[in-house]
Protein backbone atom coordinates (compact mmCIF):
# COMPACT_ATOMS: atom_id res chain seq x y z
CA UNK A 1 0.00 0.00 0.00
CA UNK A 2 1.51 3.37 -1.01
CA UNK A 3 2.23 5.97 1.62
CA UNK A 4 -0.29 8.80 1.89
CA UNK A 5 0.72 12.04 0.25
CA UNK A 6 1.56 15.10 2.36
CA UNK A 7 -1.11 17.82 2.61
CA UNK A 8 -1.49 20.26 -0.26
CA UNK A 9 -3.70 22.83 -1.90
CA UNK A 10 -7.35 21.82 -2.28
CA UNK A 11 -8.00 24.02 -5.31
CA UNK A 12 -8.44 22.27 -8.69
CA UNK A 13 -5.25 21.26 -10.52
CA UNK A 14 -5.91 23.82 -13.29
CA UNK A 15 -6.08 26.61 -10.70
CA UNK A 16 -2.82 25.43 -9.12
CA UNK A 17 -1.15 25.49 -12.54
CA UNK A 18 -2.51 28.96 -13.30
CA UNK A 19 -1.19 30.27 -9.96
CA UNK A 20 2.18 28.64 -10.57
CA UNK A 21 2.46 30.18 -14.02
CA UNK A 22 1.44 33.64 -12.76
CA UNK A 23 3.63 33.68 -9.64
CA UNK A 24 5.96 30.67 -9.26
CA UNK A 25 7.82 32.00 -6.22
CA UNK A 26 4.62 33.05 -4.48
CA UNK A 27 3.02 29.69 -5.23
CA UNK A 28 5.80 27.64 -3.64
CA UNK A 29 6.26 30.08 -0.74
CA UNK A 30 2.53 29.86 0.02
CA UNK A 31 2.75 26.07 0.02
CA UNK A 32 5.67 26.13 2.44
CA UNK A 33 3.99 28.64 4.75
CA UNK A 34 0.68 26.82 4.81
CA UNK A 35 1.78 23.17 4.84
CA UNK A 36 5.37 23.20 6.09
CA UNK A 37 8.54 21.98 4.38
CA UNK A 38 6.83 19.08 2.53
CA UNK A 39 3.61 19.50 0.56
CA UNK A 40 1.77 18.13 -2.46
CA UNK A 41 0.76 20.01 -5.60
CA UNK A 42 -1.40 18.80 -8.46
CA UNK A 43 -1.30 19.83 -12.11
CA UNK A 44 -3.79 18.80 -14.80
CA UNK A 45 -3.01 15.44 -16.38
CA UNK A 46 0.03 14.71 -14.22
CA UNK A 47 0.55 12.63 -11.10
CA UNK A 48 0.69 14.55 -7.79
CA UNK A 49 4.05 16.19 -7.13
CA UNK A 50 5.55 16.30 -3.64
CA UNK A 51 7.59 19.46 -3.05
CA UNK A 52 10.30 19.89 -0.45
CA UNK A 53 11.17 23.39 0.74
CA UNK A 54 14.53 23.04 2.49
CA UNK A 55 18.01 22.35 1.16
CA UNK A 56 18.38 19.43 3.58
CA UNK A 57 15.22 17.72 2.34
CA UNK A 58 16.18 18.35 -1.29
CA UNK A 59 19.55 16.74 -0.59
CA UNK A 60 17.78 13.68 0.83
CA UNK A 61 15.54 13.42 -2.23
CA UNK A 62 18.39 13.67 -4.69
CA UNK A 63 20.53 11.25 -2.67
CA UNK A 64 17.93 8.54 -3.28
CA UNK A 65 18.62 8.77 -7.02
CA UNK A 66 22.00 7.10 -6.61
CA UNK A 67 20.69 4.29 -4.45
CA UNK A 68 17.86 1.82 -4.71
CA UNK A 69 15.22 4.57 -4.96
CA UNK A 70 13.29 5.38 -8.09
CA UNK A 71 13.08 9.17 -7.83
CA UNK A 72 14.43 9.68 -11.36
CA UNK A 73 12.00 7.16 -12.79
CA UNK A 74 9.11 8.86 -11.03
CA UNK A 75 10.14 12.33 -12.27
CA UNK A 76 10.84 11.15 -15.83
CA UNK A 77 7.15 10.87 -16.68
CA UNK A 78 6.38 14.52 -16.11
CA UNK A 79 9.66 16.43 -16.47
CA UNK A 80 11.46 14.22 -19.00
CA UNK A 81 9.92 16.08 -21.95
CA UNK A 82 11.05 19.39 -20.43
CA UNK A 83 14.60 18.57 -19.34
CA UNK A 84 15.43 15.48 -21.42
CA UNK A 85 15.30 11.78 -20.58
CA UNK A 86 19.04 11.77 -19.76
CA UNK A 87 18.84 14.72 -17.37
CA UNK A 88 20.26 14.11 -13.90
CA UNK A 89 16.73 14.70 -12.61
CA UNK A 90 15.43 11.69 -14.60
CA UNK A 91 18.13 9.12 -13.84
CA UNK A 92 18.69 6.55 -11.10
CA UNK A 93 21.45 4.19 -10.00
CA UNK A 94 24.74 3.99 -11.91
CA UNK A 95 23.59 6.35 -14.68
CA UNK A 96 22.74 8.94 -12.02
CA UNK A 97 26.17 8.56 -10.38
CA UNK A 98 27.97 8.83 -13.75
CA UNK A 99 26.16 12.06 -14.63
CA UNK A 100 26.52 13.40 -11.08
CA UNK A 101 30.31 12.99 -11.20
CA UNK A 102 30.38 14.89 -14.51
CA UNK A 103 28.36 17.87 -13.32
CA UNK A 104 29.70 18.19 -9.78
CA UNK A 105 32.97 20.07 -10.39
CA UNK A 106 31.41 23.07 -12.18
CA UNK A 107 28.70 23.28 -9.50
CA UNK A 108 31.08 23.28 -6.53
CA UNK A 109 30.79 26.34 -4.30
CA UNK A 110 34.05 27.95 -5.41
CA UNK A 111 33.24 27.48 -9.10
CA UNK A 112 29.77 28.98 -8.67
CA UNK A 113 31.16 31.90 -6.64
CA UNK A 114 33.50 32.68 -9.54
CA UNK A 115 30.47 33.25 -11.78
CA UNK A 116 28.83 35.85 -9.50
CA UNK A 117 29.84 38.90 -11.55
CA UNK A 118 28.85 37.29 -14.85
CA UNK A 119 25.48 36.12 -13.50
CA UNK A 120 24.80 39.59 -12.09
CA UNK A 121 25.66 41.20 -15.45
CA UNK A 122 23.37 38.80 -17.37
CA UNK A 123 20.54 39.34 -14.86
CA UNK A 124 20.93 43.11 -15.10
CA UNK A 125 20.93 42.99 -18.90
CA UNK A 126 17.80 40.82 -18.97
CA UNK A 127 15.94 42.94 -16.41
Amino acid sequence: MPSPLPPGFRMPPAAQLAWLMADPTGFYEAGRRRFGPVFTVRYPGLPPEVCVATAELAEEVFATDGGPGRAGEMRRAFIGPLVGEQSLLCLDGEAWWRHRRLVSPPLHGRAVAAWADRVAAIAAAEA
